[in-house]
């Protein structure tokens, strides 16, 4: 692997080993619908970025209808959109306990992936973030990236307001 210079941390406690407005911008990928309390992880992201940071989610979601997706896109993820909003969110439950408790199996708990299937909608999303003094600038559509696991994702680019 190529060193990038950047600073990364990967840490399953509340606090991320930084301080207080270090950063320019955080990424959190995929992490927040495998925390148990989502809200101090997006805390602590706002705690590390610098006032107008940024933070950049990409997320798990149910709830879409693939209409921000461009054609190509629709038709990979067609399966999935032709599903009810709850059966959307069940399909997700299914897949990340399959993917990090079967397909990823480990008997060492250190390697466990929590999966508390804190999934939200887009929508619910983005009141999330601004509940949490944070300004949605940009959301995108990503739709389903592996075939193997549908699980559908948004991108979204926060400004945290200090």
């Amino acid at each position: 692997m190529a060193n990038t210079g950047l600073k990364f941390a990967s840490c399953k406690k509340d606090a991320l080993p930084f301080a207080k407005n270090e950063f320019d911008n955080a990424l959190l990928l995929t992490v927040l619908h495998h925390s148990d309390d989502p809200l101090s992880v997006l805390r602590e992201a706002y705690r590390i970025v610098r006032p107008e940071g940024r933070v950049i989610v990409i997320e798990s979601v149910y709830g879409v209808d693939g209409n921000e997706l461009s054609e190509k896109e629709r038709k990979k993820a067609e399966a999935y959109l032709s599903l009810t909003k709850e059966q959307q969110r069940k399909l997700n439950v299914y897949f990340d306990h399959f993917y990090n408790r079967v397909v990823h199996y480990s008997n060492d708990p250190s390697m466990k992936v929590n999966v508390p299937f804190n999934f939200r909608t887009p929508q619910e999303w983005k009141k999330v973030f601004e509940e949490n003094s944070f300004v949605q600038e940009y959301a995108e559509h990503l739709g389903i990236d592996q075939p193997a696991v549908p699980e559908y994702h948004t991108l979204h680019v926060l400004r945290a307001v200090k």
